[in-house]
C-alpha cells in the first residue's frame, strides 16, 4: 500500500488539533493562527531546515535568515535545524533534510535554485524555498528580493551627507541582486545631486574581512567618505576602515540586517530587507494549506518588507531637502512611477 505524503498526514493532524482544541504557540488570535499540530510531549510535528552559503553570525545576509528559523520555532513549535554548504554540496544537505522528515527546507541564496529544484522534483512531498530568486514548481518556491528600492534611498541619503561628492560601495561577489542594488545606489545619488559618484568593487568572497578593509581604505583614500557595504562578514572590514576614518567625517550606509546599532557612531542607515517575517509567512501559508504552487514571493518597498531604516543619531545631520527628497522617492517608488534602477533623464 502507498504511503499519504508526509505534507498531507501532517495537515490532517493539524486539523484534528484544532478540533481538539489544542494551545498554540503564537500569540495571535485563534481565529487568525494557523493550527499547530501536537505531540504528547507539547512539540510540534513541523521541522524546518535552513541551509546557508555563510557564518549565521555574520551579522550580514546569512544571519539574517537564521533569525528566521527562532521566529518560526516561537510562533509554531517548529523544530528547527541550519547547516553551512557550498553549492555543490546543497543538493546532498537537502536530501538529507528531506530523508530525516523535514517538512520546509529553506535555501539561502541564488547558488542554490538548480539544487532546490532537483531536490523538489526527488521529494515531492517536502516544500522547498530559495531565497533571492525565482524558480517555482508544484512544491517549490522563491522569494524574491528587492534592495534596490532601499539602495535607492540610501544613495539620496549618501548624496546628502557626503562632503566630496563621492561614495564607495564594496561587494562581498558580483551577484546580480548585489549589482542590482549597488546600480540603484548610485542612481540615487545622482538624482539629488547630479555628479555624485560611487566607486564600486567586490572583495571575491563574503568572508575575508581584512581584505574588504583594505579595499574600502583604498576607497576612502581616494576621496570617498561614505560606504555602502553588503559583503556579509567580510563587510566588517568595511565598518573597520570608516571607523578608522571617522575623525576626517568618514561614514556607513549597512544592507539586508538593520546594522545600524552595530556601529551607531558610523552607520548612518541600513537598506533591510524582512527576511524573518517573509519565511515565516511562507511556513503559516504551508501551515495553513495556502501554500500557491508555481508562485513566487515577490518583496519590495511596496510590501513594506523592504526599507531604508536610517539612525535616529543621524537626522540632524542631514538636510531637510535630503530628508524630503527621501520621503518623495520612498512615495513615488511605491506607486510605481519611479524605477531605481533606471538613472535620472538628462
Amino acid at each position: 500500500m502507498s504511503r499519504c505524503p508526509r505534507v498531507w498526514r501532517f495537515l490532517a493532524l493539524l486539523a484534528l488539533a484544532g478540533l481538539a482544541g489544542c494551545q498554540t504557540t503564537t500569540t495571535s488570535s485563534p481565529a487568525s493562527s494557523p493550527a499547530n499540530a501536537l505531540n504528547t510531549n507539547g512539540t510540534s510535528n513541523l521541522r524546518v531546515a535552513l541551509i546557508l552559503p555563510g557564518s549565521k553570525d555574520d551579522q550580514g545576509w546569512n544571519q539574517l535568515a537564521w533569525e528566521g528559523l527562532p521566529l518560526i520555532e516561537r510562533e509554531l513549535g517548529a523544530h528547527i535545524s541550519d547547516q553551512r554548504s557550498t553549492a555543490a554540496q546543497a543538493l546532498e544537505g537537502m536530501r538529507a533534510y528531506a530523508r530525516d522528515g523535514y517538512d520546509v527546507i529553506f535555501a539561502h541564496g541564488s547558488e542554490f535554485s538548480d539544487a532546490a529544484t532537483r531536490a523538489a522534483e526527488e521529494f515531492p512531498e517536502v516544500f522547498f524555498v530559495v531565497n533571492s530568486s525565482d524558480v517555482s514548481g508544484k512544491n517549490l518556491t522563491s522569494i524574491h528580493w528587492d534592495l534596490s528600492d532601499a539602495a535607492y534611498l540610501a544613495g539620496i541619503l549618501a548624496a546628502g551627507l557626503s562632503k566630496t561628492g563621492r561614495a564607495g560601495q564594496i561587494g562581498g561577489q558580483d551577484l546580480e541582486p548585489v549589482a542590482r542594488a549597488f546600480r540603484a545606489f548610485q542612481y540615487g545619488g545622482q538624482s539629488h545631486k547630479p555628479g555624485f559618484l560611487a566607486q564600486t568593487t567586490y572583495v571575491g568572497n563574503w568572508e575575508d574581512s581584512s581584505l574588504c578593509k583594505e579595499k574600502t581604505l583604498a576607497m576612502l583614500n581616494a576621496g570617498a567618505d561614505i560606504i555602502f557595504q553588503n559583503a556579509d562578514q567580510a563587510g566588517r572590514g568595511a565598518f573597520l576602515a570608516v571607523e578608522e576614518n571617522k575623525d576626517a567625517g568618514a561614514l556607513a550606509i549597512g544592507s539586508n540586517r538593520n546594522q545600524n546599532e552595530d556601529n551607531p557612531d558610523i552607520i548612518c542607515a541600513s537598506a533591510i530587507l524582512d527576511v524573518p517575517g517573509a519565511m515565516l509567512e511562507i511556513v503559516n501559508d504551508i501551515h495553513n494549506g495556502d501554500f500557491q504552487p508555481n508562485h513566487v514571493y515577490n518583496h519590495s518597498l511596496s510590501t513594506g518588507t523592504v526599507r531604508l531604516e536610517i539612525n535616529p543619531r543621524f537626522l540632524d545631520r542631514i538636510p531637510p531637502e535630503t530628508l524630503a527628497h527621501i520621503e518623495a522617492a520612498t512615495e513615488a517608488i511605491k506607486a510605481g512611477e519611479l524605477d531605481p534602477l533606471s538613472p535620472e533623464p538628462e
